[in-house]
């Protein structure tokens, strides 16, 4: 016997889908049923354009159900549904005077006195909360919509990112940033909504909270470090014509100071002694890298990512030459130097071992040291210098520079 296919109804000659919607979606989905012609009388071909609608409204309904208790899905629903952002507006502020209702925050303006919860209202949770004021705040002032002049926060960071070319671990540092003000802001807003009060809550956000990695409260420097980026990032948007003010100049400020323990501290002299001695016969990084930082004065990851080419003679005076390359991303553009070798250097051999490396063949001066994943030439020698460190008694974690080492 044949058994009709659920959901399909034939209207004249023409097959249609009708799938009623639970009541309890009604408020949601803002109708009562799904339906849709099929445009086609064939029962065969009926079946099977439906079998796919009928797939896709099953994923409807099933987002819907978990809009009951998710109010920036429901937001997304219902904007989804609607092009009036009256509507739109309407039920964000039922969800929120429902949520205020349920944290006992609601008041009879009248008779100023306390309004008790219904059955149907819920607590939203502080992300839930702000995604559902961030979708109101967004619809009634006219920056809300995003487009190619006012794009979402996530899409100018791209733009900021293809502009500047950041290295990986600056761009990883950065989209930490932003991950965080997203989460405060309750979605990926548009940027012209983004207000300086916005910013104050980011700020707020950010005080006290724990690192993604490691756990830990967040030193006053990371929060100063990840409001700069915010701020760059504005300074970006202005310049480019995005916004006429950026939100967080006078805001992204932090005047807690770090504590004094977590301050890092230069080398004594008698650590110095100690790393030289414990290299004097060592070979390669391992002997070069703790005396071309002492006299040069160079970063780890510009003397990790040497080229031989970048020791050269200049005027009759042999140097090394800091700049970007292929393995090596230089701090600021002001990094871009020529440093003279010290005699000490020319005593020990160093330009000897250059020409071993350039008559070997070799581009990089330190082949052996691989570039880790953030595109970092320093961080296999950082491991191993730690442990160097920790070998000869230096176990004090704030201990890391030669650059400024102090008697």
């Amino acid at each position: 016997m044949f058994r009709r296919m659920r959901y399909l109804q034939r209207r004249g000659s023409i097959l249609w889908i009708r799938r009623p919607i639970p009541k309890r979606l009604w408020p949601i989905m803002q109708k009562r049923e799904y339906l849709q012609s099929l445009h086609t009388g064939d029962q065969k071909t009926a079946e099977r354009l439906a079998s796919v609608e009928l797939l896709r409204i099953e994923r409807e309904l099933a987002d819907a159900e978990r809009a009951l208790t998710d109010p920036r899905l429901a937001a997304r629903i219902a904007a989804r549904i609607t092009d009036d952002e009256d509507v739109l507006d309407d039920y964000l502020e039922e969800k929120l005077e429902a949520d205020e209702r349920a944290r006992g925050e609601a008041f009879d303006e009248e008779t100023d006195s306390p309004i008790p919860p219904g059955p149907n209202d819920r607590k939203m949770s502080d992300a839930e909360r702000a995604a559902t004021w961030a979708l109101l705040r967004r619809n009634k002032n006219g920056d809300g919509a995003s487009s190619d002049d006012n794009p979402l926060l996530s899409i100018l960071f791209e733009r900021y990112y293809k502009d500047r070319n950041l290295p990986p671990k600056t761009r990883l540092e950065w989209e930490n940033a932003r991950r965080r003000l997203t989460a405060t802001l309750g979605g990926d807003v548009a940027i012209r909504s983004i207000t300086k009060a916005d910013v104050r809550r980011f700020k707020d956000s950010l005080v006290g909270s724990t690192s993604e990695r490691t756990g830990k409260v967040i030193t006053a420097a990371t929060v100063r470090k990840l409001l700069g980026a915010l701020g760059t990032v504005f300074w970006y948007a202005v310049r480019s014509g995005y916004v006429d003010v950026n939100p967080t100049q006078g805001v992204a400020q932090v005047l807690t100071k770090g504590k004094p323990e977590d301050r890092r501290l230069p080398f004594t002299l008698a650590d110095v002694k100690a790393i030289l001695e414990a290299t004097e016969d060592e070979r390669g990084e391992d002997f070069w890298m703790p005396r071309l930082a002492l006299y040069t004065g160079a970063r780890a990851n510009e003397l990790c990512g040497l080229l031989v080419r970048d020791a050269k003679t200049i005027d009759g005076v042999p140097c090394v030459v800091v700049e970007d390359s292929e393995v090596r991303t230089l701090k600021t553009a002001s990094s871009t130097r020529r440093i003279p070798v010290h005699p000490e250097l020319i005593r020990l051999g160093f330009l000897d071992f250059v020409e071993r490396q350039r008559g070997a063949g070799q581009a990089r001066l330190f082949p052996e040291l691989t570039v880790g994943r953030y595109g970092s030439a320093s961080a296999q020698y950082s491991k191993r210098f730690g442990r160097l460190l920790r070998s000869i008694g230096i176990t004090d974690r704030r201990r890391y520079c030669t650059r400024h080492a102090t008697p």
